[in-house]
């Protein structure tokens, strides 16, 4: 969609909804029309243009980007499956603005942020679901690591963090290993002092 085709469509039913959004969250008509045009794919400077601010365009569109009403009815269009390229808010943000809106006093603006929320936890999900499906759980696959090779899953939960005791490490694999490192150390004392007889010396650590 390019930028002339979206002022095109800018239809009653498209004023209608964004600036309903803009009445809930106590918006301008301007900032609606601002959100409008970033969400139908215009940049910052072509979306100040069309929503009429004062000044030059390339300045106002920067400063209407990050304004926390426009922030507002962005996320909120989010909920009705509208998108905006151009508007750059962190995934954290999002979640902070949506808590806040949770607790807004207009009953409109909680029903859509809870519906938002939910979205965005579904969509969480689904990836998630996703990504296991590819890639296996990590957890499981690190478990059957640590039935056979227990000193590998112990290098691995250690530097990752995320699996510490989480992961079960068969009595029988742990002895086997401690015994496997009880004879790694007795091979190295027995290096060493060979080297030491011999006029070498090794390093063990």
């Amino acid at each position: 969609m390019n930028e002339s085709q979206a002022v095109h469509e800018w239809t009653d039913e498209h004023k209608k909804y964004w600036l309903g959004l803009a009445a809930t969250v106590g918006a301008s008509e301007v900032q609606a029309r601002f959100a409008y045009g970033l969400a139908t794919g215009m940049s910052q400077t072509a979306a100040a243009k069309f929503a009429g601010y004062q000044g030059q365009p390339r300045t106002a569109g920067y400063a209407a980007a990050r304004s926390n009403k426009v922030s507002t009815l962005l996320t909120l269009g989010e909920n009705d499956g509208w998108s905006a390229p151009d508007h750059f808010v962190s995934e954290e943000e999002k979640a902070k603005l949506i808590s806040v809106l949770m607790r807004s006093g207009d009953p409109q603006v909680r029903l859509k942020a809870i519906e938002l929320a939910d979205r965005r936890r579904q969509r969480e999900l689904e990836e998630k679901r996703a990504e296991e499906e590819k890639f296996g759980d990590p957890l499981k696959t690190l478990q059957r690591i640590a039935d056979g090779f227990p000193l590998l899953a112990a290098v691995i939960a250690k530097r990752d963090g995320w699996a510490k005791g989480k992961v079960t490490i068969p009595a029988r694999a742990k002895e086997a290993a401690l015994a496997d490192i009880r004879e790694m150390i007795s091979a190295l004392d027995e290096i060493e002092t060979e080297g030491e007889a011999n006029g070498r010396s090794f390093a063990t650590s």
